[in-house]
């Protein structure tokens, strides 16, 4: 079967008659596609100029830049995406004498990060390092647990070494970022937390994580499952690991519908009250500290009691890994995305992408 291209025609609207205008320059029996030099022809302009505008450079005045979208878009010029790809490429290789940096913000301490921590952001940083190395950049991480570096002193650092993106870890302690100067940086979050503002996000996928986790105790025939939480705030993963389990719970029977509790370092008596109170034959929890209380309370796992975790990433019970790589890798890409479009700043409609984690099974189920 023969392959099909579509292609759009002129067609007439109120706009036909500037159409019509903006392509008299050549001829009807010619090609039919709007090209980067009949929208330079139409404003007396050169054509390299229009193709900076067109990427939203800032080497264009706003104003000329406004009055070349417009008429670019009036003539119906749409970019050739295989052309915009190998320029890119291009750019990228006449950085290779001066590699490009894209920057790491973390509130994690500076000591031994990120080979030596064991932090969520460690493992972002890393994969987000991977990627860099990939693609032939370079990735340097700047740590606001510094107290000498302040957001307005950060954003300066960035600015004068001519570094234009940044990727943010998880900010748990940071109510928001808008100390650094938003507008001058392609820009990319990880997790959930950051909430002021909203940028491209990457994280992973809790609604998924939960049934995951669910799914594994049902096989194991496990009728009462209850679910432990870390209170982090209305932003969390929780807020997603809730909505998985109140759907799972929501056409059980009443004897089997567990409550969930939350947990916090030195109200482990809450815990064990509630396990003497609903009996569960399965528990999910958040925190291998979880797990290692209820054993050390004698909670026979998992002969009697089967445990699974979320967020398990290296030793510990089994559970679901969040897979925290691939979030720093496609956090990275979002970066490099806006910088290879020339975008900077707070988007008006940001994106979120959430990768699923995976089974880690370490007989604890």
């Amino acid at each position: 079967m023969p392959s099909i291209i579509f292609r759009l025609n002129l067609t007439w609207t109120k706009n036909a008659h500037a159409n019509v205008n903006s392509l008299k320059n050549y001829s009807p029996n010619g090609p039919s596609k709007v090209t980067l030099q009949h929208v330079a022809n139409e404003l007396g302009l050169s054509k390299s100029i229009v193709s900076l505008a067109l990427r939203n450079s800032p080497k264009v005045k706003a104003s000329t830049k406004e009055l070349i979208h417009k008429k670019a878009e009036a003539m119906g010029y749409r970019p050739n995406p295989l052309v915009m790809a190998h320029m890119a490429a291009l750019r990228n290789q006449r950085k290779d004498e001066h590699k490009a940096t894209i920057a790491f913000v973390t509130e994690e301490p500076q000591r031994g990060f990120p080979k030596r921590s064991a932090s969520w952001a460690a493992d972002y940083c890393k994969g987000a390092a991977s990627r860099a190395e990939e693609l032939g950049y370079d990735l340097e991480v700047f740590f606001l647990s510094d107290p000498k570096i302040t957001q307005k002193r950060l954003s300066d650092i960035l600015i004068a070494r001519g570094i234009h993106g940044i990727v943010f870890s998880n900010l748990l302690k940071v109510d928001d970022v808008h100390g650094i100067q938003l507008e001058a940086f392609a820009l990319a979050s990880l997790g959930m937390a950051l909430q002021n503002p909203v940028l491209n996000r990457v994280s992973t996928d809790g609604f998924h994580n939960m049934g995951l986790a669910l799914e594994k105790l049902i096989e194991r025939d496990r009728k009462r499952i209850g679910y432990i939480y870390h209170p982090q705030g209305s932003n969390s993963h929780d807020q997603f690991h809730m909505a998985r389990l109140a759907y799972y719970q929501m056409n059980l029977p009443a004897r089997r519908k567990i409550p969930p509790v939350p947990y916090t370092e030195g109200d482990e008596q809450r815990i064990l009250d509630w396990f003497a109170k609903y009996k569960p034959d399965g528990i999910i929890g958040v925190s291998n500290a979880i797990f290692e209380l209820l054993k050390d309370s004698g909670v026979s796992m998992p002969e009697k009691v089967s445990f699974a975790g979320l967020g398990i990433r290296r030793r510990g019970p089994s559970g679901v890994n969040p897979n925290l790589g691939p979030i720093g890798e496609a956090a990275f890409d979002l970066v490099v995305n806006q910088l290879n479009r020339n975008t900077r700043g707070i988007p008006a409609h940001p994106r979120t992408l959430f990768i699923k984690g995976f089974w880690s099974d370490n007989g604890t189920v």
